[in-house]
């Protein structure tokens, strides 16, 4: 049998949903070969792809799975990483073969996800965790109570029979509180104003314990945060973040402005906003500001960007550096990278409460990445 009627029997197995691990193997290998500019020379292969996709469909629905695909610059390799996911992803995990890239030590021991724990730091300097062993009211300021609920958020409210007073004390200095979270955390922030906030992993937001008195409302934010913004027309909502003021009268949107990103991205998914007053942002597009202080709006999916407050990570065309970077804020891990590494663009969505193994295995899966994890410590070179 030569290579092109062994690769249509592998394609043919694939279609019908029973690929052996070899087969998986081979049609890998051929679609990453044809990145290199290598011609497809096999016969009706449209046709058989549409199968392929539509047996993946069914796989993914059957199962209640994940779904799952990633993209090698735009060749048809998705349709086999998807069929990787449904087997990584059955009771009892992926049945590792010799084929199989990734390093079989990492179901040894694994990497928990992330959960809902913050500081609160006070505006007197007082430090407060925010975990399981405290619920209730935490600390009163200026006529307004913060309180913790039992379900993961801090809440700020005028006290009953109380109005809520400036925050501005006797020497005139603004009460500024300070929320954080480090790697593997997030949280949940209702401003006094009824602004809900959430706070990704490795960010902070400050904040004023109060809006009363205030001509505007302006926060601080580190790293990565999604608002809904409470509306007041007399009111502007501002979040400065890394060199942009991000402007709203009341809507809900996204800032990315984590340090080590090349990026500043700001997502709308309702209302319109100001960044900086050089650019009016409408719904479904997102401002990207650079380290030179350019600035751009291109069309994105919003939800995707704010997919993260949900639950999911959702990578739409990243590469591996953009990927891990996400991954590290939340499994607190260091990746280490040895030689050049592809810069293959990747989609796919998984839930943030998936075991960091199974996601990096689905990685490892596209013949592009060798990965091996040692306790904490990624280390990803080419295949």
């Amino acid at each position: 049998m030569n290579q092109n009627q062994e690769l249509n029997s592998a394609i043919e197995r694939i279609a019908s949903g029973s690929p052996t691990d070899y087969d998986l193997h081979i049609y890998n290998h051929w679609c990453n070969s044809l990145q290199g500019g290598k011609e497809n020379t096999l016969p009706d292969f449209e046709f058989t792809r549409k199968a392929m996709f539509q047996q993946i469909n069914k796989e993914i629905s059957r199962k209640s799975l994940l779904k799952v695909t990633y993209s090698c610059s735009g060749i048809a390799a998705a349709i086999i990483i998807a069929f990787f996911v449904v087997r990584a992803l059955l009771p009892g995990g992926w049945n590792f073969s010799k084929h199989t890239p990734t390093d079989i030590s990492m179901l040894r021991h694994n990497i928990p996800a992330g959960f809902n724990i913050a500081t609160l730091k006070l505006s007197t300097g007082k430090i407060i965790a925010l975990d399981n062993r405290v619920n209730g009211p935490i600390s009163e300021q200026v006529g307004i109570m913060a309180s913790k609920t039992s379900g993961d958020a801090l809440v700020y409210a005028v006290l009953t029979g109380k109005s809520g007073r400036s925050p501005v004390n006797t020497a005139g200095k603004l009460m500024v509180n300070t929320l954080s979270t480090s790697k593997a955390r997030q949280y949940q922030l209702n401003l006094p104003d009824g602004t809900h906030v959430w706070l990704n992993a490795a960010s902070s937001i400050r904040f004023p314990v109060n809006f009363t008195g205030l001509g505007e409302r302006r926060v601080e934010l580190e790293g990565e945060a999604y608002f809904e913004v409470a509306k007041d027309a007399h009111k502007p909502f501002i979040v400065h973040s890394n060199g942009q003021d991000v402007k709203v009268l009341g809507t809900h949107f996204n800032v990315n402005n984590y340090h080590d990103d090349s990026l500043v991205k700001t997502t709308l998914l309702e209302g319109s906003i100001s960044i900086s007053e050089r650019l009016v942002l409408h719904p479904g597009y997102q401002s990207q500001l650079d380290k030179t202080g350019k600035i751009t709006a291109v069309k994105v999916d919003p939800f995707l960007s704010a997919s993260w407050r949900n639950g999911n990570f959702d990578f739409d065309n990243e590469n591996v550096f953009e990927i891990m970077r996400r991954l590290s804020r939340w499994y607190d891990i260091e990746v280490i990278y040895q030689g050049k590494i592809p810069l293959d663009k990747m989609k796919g969505r998984f839930s943030k409460k998936q075991a960091i193994s199974k996601i990096l295995d689905v990685i490892g899966s596209t013949g592009l990445l060798k990965i091996r994890m040692i306790g904490k410590k990624i280390y990803i070179k080419k295949f």
